[in-house]
């Protein structure tokens, strides 16, 4: 009987990884041009442009059948360079960030649409339905080992939930405003 050895496959993509060097959080921020503030979306933004930035995707492209964190996390010094320049640091966080949303968007439609107006219901719809997309897309791209296309709807998904939380977050302000001077006209 005759052994079967297996070459390791490389592509075009593993090699470009190899020459690369990544940009820092300055750098990626410059890059995209946000803006440094406290604002949630913007925080998003720059998690998204800096992973983006970083092979995370492919180095890390495994869902851990061990729920405990790779011994890599945090593993740099001074600790904050691990938010930027860590695979295993940013991988994780936007895992960690994924979930969080997993639980909070669902428990915001479950407090807003039994008592909420067609136009926050639909938006609270489209919210729900954008995160289940998203979802679906990440875990999708890690469990096909990140293909462009998927990876780059992945990063559409993101737009698109972004732009629902912030139709969301609109409705729910012209709903008070509404509310509001139907109060002071009685």
């Amino acid at each position: 009987m005759s052994e079967i050895s297996i070459a390791p496959v490389t592509t075009p993509l593993d090699e470009a990884w190899a020459g690369m060097t990544f940009p820092s959080y300055r750098q990626a921020l410059a890059l995209v041009g946000t803006p440094h503030t406290d604002s949630e979306g913007s925080r998003m933004i720059a998690c998204a442009a800096i992973e983006d930035g970083l092979p995370a995707g492919l180095g890390l492209a495994q869902v851990p059948k061990d729920p405990s964190q790779p011994a890599e996390i945090l593993s740099l010094t001074p600790w904050y360079r691990n938010f930027a320049d860590n695979m295993a640091t940013v991988q994780f966080d936007h895992r960690l960030i994924a979930w969080l949303l997993a639980l909070l968007i669902p428990a915001f439609w479950l407090a807003v649409r039994p008592q909420a107006s067609s136009r926050v219901a639909l938006a609270a719809d489209l919210l729900l339905a954008a995160l289940l997309l998203q979802f679906a897309l990440g875990v999708a791209t890690l469990l096909l080992v990140v293909p462009l296309p998927l990876a780059a709807a992945h990063q559409a998904g993101a737009v698109l939930l972004f732009a629902a939380a912030l139709n969301a977050a609109h409705a729910l302000h012209v709903r008070g405003r509404q509310e509001r001077a139907r109060g002071q006209r009685a």
